[in-house]
């Protein structure tokens, strides 16, 4: 139970981190009874704290039914039929000022789309950590209206976060802004989807992960984009010994679900992993060096510098 709440703790303290905030920000109020919008990506929990499970994700400036709060900083809101909880940090009673001064970060490399939809041509490529400004949206499906140096189009609000950037649409965030470096970027959002559900072929928080859909996801959203699949994953980048692992690598095992390589999760640090390996845990922090972890290791890949 300690651990959990140790953990819970730190996950809640490097989610702040990431996004440029301090663990003590204060939860802005909102009034039950009324419509909200999300600031960012957000969660929503099973119940009001980082320990509870994750049930859906919702988008940037998406609009919440805000029904209870607050409690301890967190409100209760129904978002696309879902109930659950959130953290008052990242809703504001005002439509134009979910836009963060209109202007928005990408958290993936994006495709800027003639029309909000899949079903529309390719504009151009948004590199992650591109600066776009946001015209409208939501539409149907969670689309905005942005640009990107100069080009106008719709990206989907999935991949948008929020930013305090005075750059001009067009530009990117260099490596000291939102995080000190991509690996730090990516041990960010691994910890940012702690107690998403488990799911066999899940490859998305909607539906649960798998280990290697969890590992696929987090690399995504920060421009990389792997193979969903074991023997894929462990191909890419460059093998790395025990002693030079470095936050956000790739580590692999085998013989935990099946004989051979059977599970992929990526090293947060201090001999830490974060990964999604079975229904009872979902998406979880463990040790790497405890005796079940240690004689099941298969290996480790890094794809970063």
């Amino acid at each position: 139970m300690a651990r959990k709440l140790v953990g819970g703790l730190l996950a809640l303290f490097l989610v702040f981190a990431g996004l440029g905030l301090t663990a003590t920000a204060q939860a802005s109020y909102v009034r039950p009874g009324t419509y909200a919008y999300t600031t960012d990506y957000l969660n929503i929990r099973y119940g009001p704290g980082m320990g509870y499970n994750v049930k859906t994700t919702i988008p940037y400036h998406g609009r919440v039914y805000v029904r209870s709060g607050p409690y301890r900083g967190w409100y209760r809101v129904t978002y696309g039929g879902s109930t659950g909880w959130v953290y008052g940090s990242y809703l504001t009673s005002s439509y134009s000022s979910a836009y963060s001064t209109r202007y928005a970060r990408t958290t993936a490399s994006l495709n800027l789309r003639a029309g909000p939809g899949t079903g529309y041509y390719v504009k151009r490529l948004i590199p992650y950590g591109g600066i776009v400004r946001v015209y409208g949206g939501p539409y149907g499906g969670g689309w905005y209206k942005v640009s990107y140096g100069g080009t106008v189009g719709y990206v989907s609000g999935y991949y948008l976060g929020r930013t305090t950037s005075s750059g001009s649409s067009g530009s990117t965030y260099s490596s000291g802004s939102y995080s000190s470096s991509r690996r730090q970027a990516i041990v960010n959002t691994a910890y940012r989807y702690l107690g998403s559900r488990y799911a066999y072929y899940g490859d998305t928080p909607y539906e649960g992960f798998s280990c290697v859909g969890f590992t696929q996801w987090v690399y995504r959203l920060n421009g990389i984009y792997l193979p969903e699949n074991l023997g894929g994953q462990a191909s890419r980048g460059t093998p790395v010994s025990v002693s030079n692992l470095r936050p956000g690598d790739l580590v692999f095992y085998q013989n935990t679900f099946w004989s051979g390589l059977s599970h992929a999760a990526i090293y947060v640090g201090n001999g830490y992993m974060i990964g999604s390996d079975n229904p009872s845990w979902g998406v979880h922090k463990d040790y790497m060096w405890s005796s079940y972890w240690t004689s099941r290791w298969w290996g480790a890949r890094s794809l970063l510098p």
